[in-house]
């Protein structure tokens, strides 16, 4: 088996079997390859699933504490309501 390397060899020979073998490995590596590849692409078409998916949440989450700081005010709305009411009625009971 004659290969050419880097200009060491001058003869730009390879037997047959050799280019066989060669070509074997090739399409092997080529179909690994495309294996690789395949799983890459379903790996970011899940990626960008997920991320889609954090990104609805997240917004959700926004929301959520939007409408729980909104239900705080409304507490507090509803106990002054109801202390200015106990008082109103405290104060008529007096009279």
């Amino acid at each position: 088996m004659i290969l050419h390397v880097d200009g060491f060899n001058t003869v730009d020979q390879i037997s047959y079997f050799d280019f066989l073998l060669l070509r074997k490995t090739v399409t092997s590596e080529i179909e690994l390859l495309q294996q690789v590849e395949e799983e890459y692409r379903e790996l970011q078409e899940t990626n960008v699933l997920l991320m889609s998916e954090i990104g609805r949440k997240n917004l959700v989450w926004e929301q959520a504490k939007v409408n729980a700081a909104a239900a705080l005010q409304a507490e507090e709305r509803a106990r002054k309501a109801l202390e200015d009411a106990m008082n109103l009625v405290a104060s008529q009971r007096w009279m």
